[in-house]
């Protein structure tokens, strides 16, 4: 983990009902089809691949499916999402 005084802060204005879906380090670390480690690039290429999905439960379900399903049961490490929200001003 990076020494917390080398890290800067940044804004993102957000619209109104916009989420931020989170994710343990366990998704990216798991394997990919070809065997290779999933990787934080690909995990986020396979995510775009996904945004058709309007719904968040579908979502999050299918990237976590496909995650898995990549991986073949080789590891076991935590994959737990989490979707933040705000309330609309």
């Amino acid at each position: 983990m990076p020494d917390a005084r080398s890290l800067t802060g940044s804004a993102v204005d957000l619209p109104a009902g916009a989420g931020l879906p989170l994710f343990a380090d366990g998704v990216h670390d798991r394997f990919s089809n070809n065997g290779a480690r999933l990787g934080e690039q690909r995990f986020v290429e396979l995510a775009a691949r996904l945004t058709t999905i309007t719904s968040l439960g579908e979502y999050v379900g299918a990237l976590l499916a496909e995650v898995r399903r990549g991986d073949d049961g080789r590891r076991s490490d935590d994959t737990a999402p989490l979707y933040l929200t705000w309330p609309s001003p």
